[in-house]
């Protein structure tokens, strides 16, 4: 509404497409006419509505796109399935991740780390082959198990530890 004047002394200083919704004052000049402020207050109110949800959309767009990544890359990492919420929690905390521009032909999740941003697909990739992530991948049968898994499965075998 800050665009269009609500009082003009000649018509000619109105723009063009609202001189018609302008009527004479009796004191002098033009006035916009109440139905008109009110129809573009209404369209104005309309128009913040449109981008409050645009925006909310965008940051889910972003959170999922974030979320997509990561979940990725710890998967490809071969971090446990009913683990990968919490690894990725855990990176979303320690590194801030962005989507620069979601609505991109091809968007980016971007971690910043200490030495540089990253892909955040690449950050999950690399952090489920660190010795941090060692708790979080699938165990494979080889592996040797701890003293407390042992005596579990000791038990669970029928078998003394």
């Amino acid at each position: 509404m800050d665009r269009i004047p609500r009082h003009v002394e000649s018509l000619d200083q109105a723009p063009a497409e609202y001189r018609l919704g302008y009527v004479e004052n009796p004191a002098g000049g033009f006035d916009l006419h109440p139905d008109v402020i009110a129809a573009e207050e209404r369209a104005s109110a309309r128009l913040e509505a449109e981008r409050a949800r645009t925006d909310r959309r965008l940051r889910q767009l972003r959170r999922v796109l974030i979320d997509s990544a990561l979940t990725d890359g710890l998967r490809a990492g071969g971090i446990a399935p009913n683990l990968i919420r919490a690894a990725a929690a855990l990176l979303a905390e320690r590194y801030p991740i962005t989507v620069e521009d979601p609505l991109a032909e091809e968007p980016q999740a971007t971690a910043a780390t200490p030495y540089g941003h990253m892909p955040a697909r690449a950050l999950a990739l690399q952090w489920a082959a660190s010795e941090e992530a060692r708790a979080f991948r699938v165990r494979s049968s080889s592996e040797p198990l701890g003293p407390i898994s042992a005596a579990l499965a000791a038990l669970k075998n029928g078998t003394r530890h």
